[in-house]
C-alpha cells in the first residue's frame, strides 16, 4: 500500500515538474522546442495533399467533435457508481 501512494505521489509531482521545465528558459528549453517542432511535422506532414483529408481533418479538430465524447465520459462518471446493490468492499468516492 505505501508503495502504491509514493508512486501516485511521484506522478502528482510529474505533471508540474514538466511543466515548468517546459516554461523555463534553461538548458532543456532547446530540447523541447525541438520536440515541438518534430511532432508539428509528423502530425501536418499529410496536410495539403488531398481536400478530403484536410476536411475529415479540420471536423476532427473543431470542439463541437469533443462534446459527444465529453458527455459520455460525463455519463459513465456519474452513473458508474449506481447498482442496485452496495458494493462489497470500500469504496473510491469514500475518499472523497
Amino acid at each position: 500500500m505505501r508503495s502504491r501512494r509514493r508512486q501516485g505521489l511521484l506522478m502528482v509531482l510529474a505533471g508540474p515538474l514538466l511543466l515548468a521545465s517546459w516554461l523555463a528558459a534553461g538548458p532543456i528549453r532547446p530540447l523541447w522546442d525541438g520536440l515541438d517542432r518534430w511532432f508539428f511535422s509528423i502530425t501536418n506532414a499529410s496536410l495539403g495533399l488531398s481536400p478530403l483529408w484536410d476536411g475529415l481533418w479540420a471536423i476532427t479538430n473543431h470542439r463541437l467533435f469533443d462534446l459527444p465524447a465529453a458527455l459520455t465520459m460525463a455519463g459513465l462518471f456519474l452513473f458508474s457508481g449506481r447498482s442496485s446493490s452496495p458494493p462489497a468492499g470500500p469504496r473510491c468516492w469514500s475518499m472523497l
